[in-house]
Parts: structure tokens; C-alpha cells; sequence
């Protein structure tokens, strides 16, 4: 019997005054126990997601990117920008746990003359199908293979 994964879907903080940001589970058909793919990040501008080969939405994914350094890579080759995005929110995982899964990094930038918010959203598991807990941080990286 397939074991359900739950997803972590924040929204994006656009004030920090917010409420809790909330979460979504969902189970997806087809886990396959010898290959794990946690999650992956998206990049948003002004709450609007960068689109597969600057293509505009038409019930596909926005672009994917399997870690948070492949993130960080494509903005300094895209935006010329070196400094990493800071986590913007950490959500709560377990029931009475505290607010410490990160989700959300994002700052404030500039493209041009206009300034942008940038957010860039991790969506995915929480935890391994063996019970480990994932470590955004880490997810696509060869530290993640190594956690214990």
C-alpha cells in the first residue's frame, strides 16, 4: 500500500503582519519508495511565477528548480545579484511544534529602474518516507544524501 506524501504549499508572505501562513496536504499518485524527490523552489516577482522558456501560464508548472542553489545561480546569471535570499517565513510542521520549516526566502530587488519583490517558494514533502525530516536548505544538494 502507498504511503501518502504531504506537501507543504505556502503562500507568500506580502506583509509580515499576516496571519499564519497555512498549509495544504495532498497525496500524489505514483511514489516510487526507491527514488525520492522531495520538493523543489519556484521563483516569483511581484507574486507572479518565472514561466518554463518564458512562456506564459497555460496549465503547466512554473519553472522548477531542484535547489535552493540552482535558485540563487540563475538570478546572479539572470539579475547579476550575489547576495542569497534571506528565509522570509518559516511555517509550523507539527501540531504544538514550533514555526521553524523554511519556505519562503525572498528580499526586495531591483530589475532595471523598477523594484521588484522576490520570493521564491519551496513546495514539497517534509519529511522522507523513512521519517526523516527534510531540510529545505539541503534538498538537491549531495549534503541532503548524507543527513542522518
Amino acid at each position: 500500500m502507498a504511503k501518502p506524501i504531504h506537501l507543504v504549499i505556502p503562500e507568500p508572505d506580502l506583509d509580515p503582519g499576516d496571519g499564519p501562513v497555512k498549509t495544504l496536504f495532498i497525496s500524489p499518485e505514483g511514489a516510487d519508495p526507491d527514488r525520492e524527490v522531495p520538493g523543489f523552489f519556484i521563483i516569483q516577482f511581484n507574486g507572479e511565477p518565472i514561466w518554463p522558456d518564458g512562456s506564459t501560464p497555460d496549465k503547466r508548472l512554473p519553472r522548477q528548480f531542484l535547489s535552493l542553489a540552482a535558485v540563487h545561480a540563475y538570478l546572479c546569471e539572470q539579475f547579476g545579484w550575489k547576495a542569497p535570499l534571506r528565509v522570509t517565513t518559516y511555517i509550523k510542521i507539527e501540531r504544538g511544534g514550533a514555526r521553524d520549516f523554511p519556505a519562503i526566502w525572498g528580499a526586495d530587488r531591483r530589475i532595471g529602474k523598477k523594484h521588484v519583490q522576490v520570493r521564491v517558494r519551496y513546495l514539497g514533502s517534509f519529511k522522507y518516507w523513512d521519517g526523516r525530516r527534510v531540510d529545505p536548505t539541503k534538498v538537491g544538494t549531495a549534503q541532503e544524501i548524507t543527513l542522518n
